[in-house]
């Protein structure tokens, strides 16, 4: 459960900010350490950046899931 609140709250953000969104799934739908590579790039100051990297990996495994099936 608690699982599901730290995706949705992973989509929120996303959701907050089309460029973002749009980076996000142009990285996800070229693999995951290409997605990886995208988060290191974003500014330290980035909320979901820190988010992110702070997420275990079967989240981020879900979130690039989720991404992936998203048309931009």
């Amino acid at each position: 459960m608690v699982a599901q609140g730290k995706l949705g709250a992973l989509k929120t953000l996303l959701k907050k900010s089309k460029p973002l969104f749009k980076a996000a799934v142009e990285a996800a739908k070229k693999g995951k350490a290409a997605f990886d590579r995208w988060v290191n790039s974003l500014s330290n100051l980035n909320p979901f950046k820190w988010a992110i990297k702070a997420s275990p990996s079967y989240i981020i495994s879900e979130l690039i899931a989720w991404l992936v099936q998203q048309v931009v």
